[in-house]
């Protein structure tokens, strides 16, 4: 099941290396990491690409979340947030800061992984998570955290997840 599955992750797995071209290889570059030129991408190696474009905030939650006492205080103090992403074993990326109730984040993460049993594995069982921060006080509150299944990427080549998907808090 996992050669099965490192085919779906890495469609040249099952290729004899005569097979694998230097043309292929470009294909298998993301079109993030490619404009970018991050690096080379070897025949053993994935890239994946996640982008948070934009986000709607409800300011009624927001307020009944711990420690935002403030803003009822300072209904005009605008809401500064950010969202962190955790993937496998990389660090945990940052995006940028964006205002009010409608932030428009515009990140985009490139994570590149080398693909074998301890990642294919990783991709069936387990879940990027994307935490939403609000800026207070030189400090950050943490609004809510959603997972997005990774599975997900193994079923099919394009995941693309609404803007209604909602944050656990």
């Amino acid at each position: 099941m996992v050669n099965d599955l490192e085919k779906k992750v890495n469609p040249t797995a099952h290729l004899s290396p005569n097979r694998r071209s230097v043309a292929f290889e470009d294909d298998v570059r993301s079109e993030f990491s490619a404009v970018t030129n991050e690096s080379e991408v070897r025949i053993d190696e994935n890239i994946l690409d996640f982008k948070i474009e934009d986000a709607e905030l409800f300011q009624n939650i927001i307020m009944k979340t711990h420690g935002i006492s403030e803003i009822s205080q300072n209904p005009n103090r605008p809401f500064v947030t950010l969202c962190t992403v955790d993937f496998y074993n990389h660090t945990t990326e940052t995006s940028q800061m964006a205002e009010g109730l409608r932030p428009n984040y515009q990140t985009q993460f490139s994570f590149k992984n080398r693909i074998d049993d301890f990642y294919v594995t990783f991709l069936q069982k387990q879940s990027l998570k994307m935490d939403l921060y609000m800026s207070m006080n030189n400090s950050a509150v943490h609004l809510g955290r959603c997972e997005i299944l990774l599975k997900d990427l193994i079923e099919r080549e394009v995941v693309h997840v609404d803007s209604k998907t909602p944050l656990i808090q």
